[in-house]
């Protein structure tokens, strides 16, 4: 019975219509079924350092437990199925390469396999190679570009899993003439952070890591901010830069050279010493169009230097929005450009954990040091105490082209949910927020002076509350000569989960009453719009610009971190 289900088996494969269709078409429905991209079909083979698998760009590949010898013949004239391979087996790996032809290769080496057979596989297939990836190795193999030719290497991964093997990286020369075709570069290294110190003229995506309070390693005993110029410097077609984990520096008198990358668009520092960053920002010279973002800090001391002189003058000028607010334990600046943009927060980590508690203000104040924002027209500031005041009267002294200030609600909920019953601005705490506003004595000056419109997004029980104050507010700048022209209160409706929506006519009423209260007001602007908040989709995410590029897609296993959470609400 058994010989005889094989056996129509058999034929009812040769009868398929599938059986009479060329190799060719047939591989084309296999890579559509597979749902196959090339310039993805290496990445998903990998498993990030935090032993998490990437989010799921195509679908993974499937595993086909029968298969005809049309599909098989047809898989076989196809060596672009082969050409990625790993060194789990030799007679695996052997059979890939042959079967992959003359195409490139990309590599992976995982596991402690044994160098040996490894450098004969790069030896032998070393021209055909571009893109490599080790992980887990010993740390004898380190990384072996000087041992065979690496004309076509365009992506090299490194991945360690010692101390030892970061070590070994600095003992020896790497990248020599034969990879100066490299675009992308990743190091992870466990215990140390190493910086190459070859030249790398097409290199467009760099990503260097080591850990927290890991000591530098290089050749020559050279400073980290000196290594890292003096390695950007041999890379002027670099796009992508990401730093995670850099070493603490002392502090210096010396101001560094700037380096010029004419074709940087992100640039990505995470867990590392804000001292260490600003000076890193002020060394490089990038373009207008450029996202920068700083994620995690680590704690900051009031002896920073606070010596920061930016370079890139026209990726300033083009940041007219900011955005800062302090909630719960996150603190965060947002400013943003037509096609440019900073990000920088600073989570606090638990109590016991004292590297990461930083002092808000004092890191809101470095920042302005070093970023200033002098060409910001719009500020959205959000706190949830008053001792997040002075963040908004040190933005307000340093804000000379303001001219649009919102309060608005900070808190969020899931998507699809009732905006949360505690939802509120700083304003729902008393006036604290407005007194900045108010126009100074013969003693002091007036903040902005330039600013026109306020607008405050609230409930309408501290609408109400606040009436009396921005009434004062507003006819103590008219009468100081910098009256505002326009102010918006935007009615937040007061309704949760279990209770329902308030209806059109309940929020009209509500509406009209905050009209009567403010009509006072009324008198000091030109324009008085009391409407109900729009309030934005709860749905965050992220933003298309701040995302890796398709040739990091393409070259390079990003890093899941790679991925800033930005908390734009517009």
């Amino acid at each position: 019975m058994t010989d005889a289900i094989m056996a129509n088996k058999q034929n009812i494969n040769m009868r398929s219509p599938s059986n009479r269709l060329p190799p060719e078409l047939l591989m084309l429905v296999f890579e559509y079924a597979s749902s196959r991209d090339e310039r993805y079909a290496f990445r998903n083979a990998i498993r990030t350092p935090e032993r998490r698998k990437e989010p799921n760009t195509y679908i993974d590949p499937i595993h086909i437990t029968h298969v005809c010898r049309t599909w098989r013949s047809a898989a076989l004239a196809a060596p672009n199925l082969w050409s990625h391979v790993d060194n789990h087996t030799k007679s695996k790996t052997k059979a890939f390469t042959f079967r992959s032809g003359t195409l490139p290769l990309s590599l992976t080496i995982s596991g402690k396999i044994g160098s040996d057979l490894t450098l004969r596989l790069l030896k032998e297939f070393g021209p055909r190679l571009q893109r490599l990836h080790i992980s887990e190795h010993d740390c004898d193999l380190a990384l072996p570009l000087t041992k065979f030719d690496g004309s076509r290497l365009e992506c090299v991964t490194i991945v360690a899993s010692s101390d030892t093997y970061g070590r070994a990286l600095s003992g020896k020369k790497k990248f020599e003439q034969s990879v100066s075709s490299l675009k992308a570069l990743a190091l992870y290294l466990p215990m140390t952070f190493w910086i190459p110190r070859t030249h790398f003229p097409n290199l467009t995506h760099l990503l260097l890591r080591g850990c927290y309070g890991c000591p530098l390693i290089n050749d020559r005993d050279v400073p980290l901010l000196e290594s890292l110029a003096r390695m950007l410097t041999g890379t002027p077609r670099l796009q992508s830069l990401h730093l995670s984990f850099l070493p603490r520096v002392p502090p210096s008198r010396h101001a560094l050279k700037p380096v010029a990358l004419p074709h940087l668009g992100l640039f990505f520092c995470t867990i590392s010493p804000s001292d260490t960053f600003l000076r890193l920002l002020s060394m490089l010279q990038f373009p207008a169009e450029a996202f920068v973002s700083f994620n995690n800090p680590l704690a900051i001391s009031s002896n920073m230097s606070g010596n920061y002189q930016l370079h890139s003058a026209e990726w300033l000028l083009g940041l007219t929005r900011l955005e800062l607010g302090s909630a719960g334990d996150t603190v965060w600046v947002v400013a943003e450009g037509h096609r440019s943009g900073f990000y920088a927060d600073g989570g606090l980590a638990s109590a016991h954990d004292k590297r990461r508690t930083i002092d808000r203000p004092l890191w809101f104040h470095h920042l302005q040091s070093a970023l200033r924002f002098e060409s910001v027209q719009s500020l959205d500031f959000f706190a949830e105490s008053h001792d997040q005041i002075p963040l908004l009267q040190d933005a307000l002294d340093r804000l000379p082209c303001l001219v649009t200030l919102r309060f608005p609600v900070g808190s969020t909920n899931p998507p699809g949910g009732a905006p949360d019953s505690r939802a509120f601005s700083c304003c729902a705490l008393d006036d604290g927020p407005l007194l900045p506003l108010m126009p100074g004595n013969e003693d002091t000056s007036t903040r902005c002076r330039n600013l026109a419109t306020l607008c405050i997004e609230e409930k309408v029980g501290q609408l109400m509350a606040l009436a009396p104050h921005v009434v004062d507010l507003l006819a103590a700048r008219a009468g100081a000569g910098v009256p505002l022209k326009a102010l918006t209160l935007q009615l937040v409706p007061t309704y949760t989960a279990d209770t329902p929506e308030p209806t059109d006519d309940a929020l009209e009423r509500e509406l009209e009453h905050l009209r009567s209260l403010y009509s006072a007001a009324a008198e000091h602007v030109q324009d008085l719009n009391v409407e109900r908040s729009r309030i934005p989709s709860y749905d965050v995410g992220y933003d298309d610009h701040w995302a890796p590029t398709m040739e990091a897609e393409k070259y390079w296993i990003v890093s899941g971190t790679m991925y800033m959470p930005l908390l734009i609400r517009s």
